[in-house]
């Protein structure tokens, strides 16, 4: 079997305290609050995404991207600094297809409505691997680092243990259990994350190959397509913090 290599767009964003020092602005992440989707009056949002405050745009104490403004004095947010990847989804991941014509000779799925298009699964599995070639102070951190990135994984925030930054390191995900017509439908597919980031070297096992949790308690999206997102930025937009 050969291997296929198809390039993607990378751009790359190093995120330090002087950004927000500049003429560009760093504004603070807003992440869409699908729990604005339930029907209680108490809860329920015109809007799930709130607008971006450019007021706390600058200096950097006042960020809350960069600082955790719930503490005194405010706190630099050290897991956070760094470097930014962004990729974007090849367009073979982007375009649908449509079983509407009768004349093709490749069957529907049996339960896919033939009038809807059909978008591939996107790659669920990433290796980033980071290599310094100068360390300032040196020997701080190792020269060459892995990770691998579960981009299918789901993750209730009651399971997400408390190292985990919901803004940066998981993404939100509208996703429901069960059947779609459920009595509380509404109430279930909120407070649901999506995505993983894994040491490699604690993922993989030389052993027994390729190795991840499979436990009972680990979810999974299957067939994760640009269209199950629930975020408009997914297909142009893969991120990683290192």
């Amino acid at each position: 079997m050969e291997n296929v290599a198809i390039p993607i767009d990378l751009s790359a964003f190093v995120l330090s305290p002087s950004c927000c020092d500049g003429a560009s602005k760093i504004a603070p992440i807003t992440q869409p609050d699908y729990i604005g989707l339930r029907l209680d009056d108490s809860l329920i949002q015109h809007d799930v995404l709130d607008p971006i405050d450019f007021h706390l745009t600058s200096p950097a104490s006042n960020n809350p991207r960069l600082t955790d403004l719930g503490t005194n004095p405010p706190q630099l947010l050290q897991n956070r600094l760094g470097v930014y990847l962004h990729w974007s989804l090849p367009r073979l991941y982007r375009a649908a297809t449509t079983y509407a014509d009768q004349a093709q000779k490749t069957p529907p799925p049996t339960t896919a409505d033939p009038s809807q298009p059909v978008y591939p699964a996107v790659p669920n599995r990433f290796l980033v691997v980071r290599k310094l070639s100068a360390q300032q102070p040196a020997g701080k951190l190792p020269e060459f680092q892995t990770w691998v990135i579960e981009s299918d994984r789901l993750r209730k925030i009651n399971d997400i243990p408390d190292n985990v930054d919901l803004e940066v390191d998981v993404t939100p995900f509208v996703r429901y259990e069960g059947q779609a017509d459920a009595p509380g439908i509404l109430e279930t597919q909120a407070e649901i994350f999506l995505g993983q980031r894994n040491e490699h070297s604690g993922w993989h096992d030389q052993s027994k190959g390729w190795s991840e949790d499979t436990s009972a308690t680990a979810t999974f999206q299957d067939g994760l397509t640009i269209m199950d997102s629930s975020n408009p930025l997914f297909p142009g937009m893969k991120r990683a913090y290192y």
